[in-house]
């Protein structure tokens, strides 16, 4: 199952944004996005496992279009 690493942020981006997008697509909390994108934001970064490698992609280009930095790893 690909594995989707987002492993840093363009700082110049709104955090606002990519909170949100985490959680509008993985269905999270507002709280429990704001977490994910402290932890991304502090350089430790979080892996995400996908069932299919679209879906992986797809989340992986909307997060690099906001700011992120991710890898897919099949």
């Amino acid at each position: 199952m690909p594995v989707l690493r987002i492993v840093g942020y363009d700082t110049g981006k709104g955090k606002k944004d990519l909170a949100a997008l985490l959680a509008d697509r993985l269905g999270l909390e507002d709280a429990e996005a704001r977490k994910m994108f402290e932890a991304i934001n502090d350089g430790r970064g979080i892996s995400l496992t996908f069932e299919d490698e679209e879906t992986a992609a797809g989340l992986g280009q909307e997060l690099d279009e906001a700011g992120a930095k991710v890898r897919i790893e099949p």
